[in-house]
């Protein structure tokens, strides 16, 4: 049976540490100049992200006919195209947030401009494609494969919730560390365990069907 999951998997891990590169990057500039390069990185490598794994999320669901997807699909990269053209709709100089706090007792300093229409339209498309996800989940983990979906669907809960955590931290209406980062690592986990629970499940499945036909 053909199965891309073990693909869509593999792509989303380097889209993720493509991601966390940049995230590095930003965390340690001193100067926004630095740090608008380092946000112009994470709106492509998110976009890379989004791409990979919804299309798991898709195939795991079994909805890879789905007209969303595609639709999707096609909003990020028209929004990548745009930013190719024009990298200062996505993060400027020319509208510097220079953010400093405590966390724990110890400072954290923040580089960075103002997020513009692109990056904003990107979250917006974010959130929309997480919600549709969030909505195939539910059904899916009522039906088959119980404990793997509902794995899924805590995974895509939390980082939608991140997510939106996030868009507020970069709209000045909270005041704290980017939680992306971090939640893109649980989700990994997450899809790692439902990748082994379905490898297992086939194995299990392939040693059934030897043994019938050694029967026979």
């Amino acid at each position: 049976r053909k199965d891309t999951g073990t693909l869509d998997f593999a792509l989303c891990c380097l889209s993720i540490g493509l991601y966390d590169v940049m995230c590095v990057g930003l965390y340690n500039s001193t100067s926004v100049e630095a740090g608008v390069v380092w946000q112009r990185g994470q709106f492509f490598a998110s976009s890379f992200l989004a791409t990979s794994f919804s299309t798991f999320a898709f195939s795991f669901y079994d909805q890879k006919r789905s007209k969303f997807l595609p639709a999707f699909h096609g909003a990020i990269v028209a929004l990548m195209a745009v930013g190719i053209a024009f990298p200062r709709l996505i993060a400027s100089v020319d509208a510097p947030n220079v953010r400093s706090f405590e966390v724990l007792g110890f400072p954290v300093t923040y580089f960075e401009a103002r997020t513009g229409i692109l990056f904003n339209l990107l979250n917006l498309v974010f959130l929309v494609g997480m919600a549709y996800m969030l909505k195939l989940a539910v059904p899916v983990a009522r039906k088959r494969d119980r404990t793997s979906a509902l794995l899924l669907l805590a995974g895509i809960g939390v980082f939608f919730t991140s997510l939106f955590v996030d868009i507020l931290i970069a709209s000045d209406m909270l005041s704290f560390v980017y939680r992306s980062a971090y939640s893109f690592l649980v989700l990994i986990a997450i899809m790692d365990l439902t990748m082994q629970k379905r490898f297992v499940s086939l194995f299990l499945e392939v040693e059934t069907l030897n043994a019938s036909l050694e029967d026979k």
